[in-house]
């Protein structure tokens, strides 16, 4: 790293071309060409501080330091994490919300995921014989769903394993967009939200019994 007390600056006027283009990989790489884990930049007429490494995500622990609520655009909170989501709480909400998703994450409950996408991946190596060409992004997408479906125990048909493979992708893959896209990715939103809150209603109606 870099002398504490000069930190590195990006050149130029403004990167939010840069970001945009570059998305996750943006901090990675500039982090990598100016040889530290922290450095300054411009994006959309700000100056923003980035910073990657360990104690950098420590330091993101620190509540004192940082919030969580109306943080996050707009448009990433409509479609990536949704409202009242645990990434835009703050305090005892947090935790608890934080604490319910640990808690189904046991050794027990990953290891029947794994397992779950080791068959996954099984099935679909066996048909990806039988083509000429597969879009690899694609066909992870669908296998990974497939095997959290069956994990969460939320009831989808066979029929709708492709549709709804789509829309959760369309959450992350237009997070940022403008335009169409956005409003995609935000239908999805909506939707799926939808789907779930039947379910549960279904459960607690006893409409609805899934695996313990």
């Amino acid at each position: 790293m870099n002398n504490q007390n000069e930190m590195p600056h990006e050149e130029g006027i403004d990167h939010s071309l840069g970001f945009l283009k570059d998305g996750y990989e943006f901090i990675l790489k500039r982090r990598k060409e100016l040889q530290s884990d922290i450095f300054e930049t411009r994006m959309f007429g700000m100056k923003v501080i980035c910073m990657g490494g360990s104690e950098a995500a420590e330091l993101f622990y620190d509540t004192e330091k940082f919030q969580r609520k109306n943080v996050a655009p707009n448009r990433i909170v409509q479609t990536l994490f949704g409202k009242n989501a645990i990434q835009t709480l703050d305090g005892k909400q947090h935790r608890w919300r934080k604490q319910l998703f640990m808690s189904i994450l046991s050794g027990e409950q990953l290891s029947n995921l794994i397992k779950l996408v080791e068959a996954q991946w099984e099935i679909a190596i066996n048909k990806w014989e039988q083509k000429e060409q597969i879009v690899l992004y694609e066909e992870v997408k669908l296998l990974l769903c497939k095997a959290v479906f069956e994990w969460t125990g939320v009831p989808i048909k066979e029929n709708q394993t492709e549709e709804f493979t789509e829309e959760l992708a369309a959450l992350y893959e237009s997070a940022a967009k403008v335009g169409p896209k956005h409003w995609q990715g935000r239908t999805a939103r909506n939707h799926a939200e939808q789907y779930v809150e039947d379910v549960i209603e279904g459960v607690r109606g006893g409409k609805i019994t899934p695996p313990k």
